[in-house]
């Protein structure tokens, strides 16, 4: 009897957006703690990626103060994030940009 087995790769390409409108209210009224870090918050977008079971969204991160005003001299993050509750693990590569309405201001991550 023999055994087969099969490796592979799907790739698929797609895109998304996440805007996020009036960014400084945005943050001024966030209170969802990021990874259980009490000093960090987020936003989470709907999902911009499905593939099969999986489920992803972007996750907009940033520091705040004790009194919970933003922290301005910590970064700003940007990752992706699994929405589903799948326990299977899965993996992924994106590219993102994140984009600013200044002229010239914009990051590829």
């Amino acid at each position: 009897m023999a055994i087969r087995a099969r490796a592979g790769a799907r790739f698929k390409e797609c895109s998304g957006e996440f805007e996020v409108q009036n960014f400084a209210v945005t943050c001024a009224t966030t209170k969802p703690v990021s990874e259980n870090k009490q000093d960090c918050r987020e936003i989470v977008s709907g999902p911009i990626l499905v593939a099969k079971q999986y489920t992803f969204g972007i996750v907009v991160a940033w520091s705040v103060k004790p009194d919970g005003t933003v922290e301005e001299s910590k970064n700003l993050g940007v990752h992706v994030k699994r929405l589903d509750d799948n326990p299977e693990e899965c993996s992924i590569s994106l590219e993102m940009t994140v984009l600013n309405r200044m002229k010239n201001c914009y990051m590829f991550l």
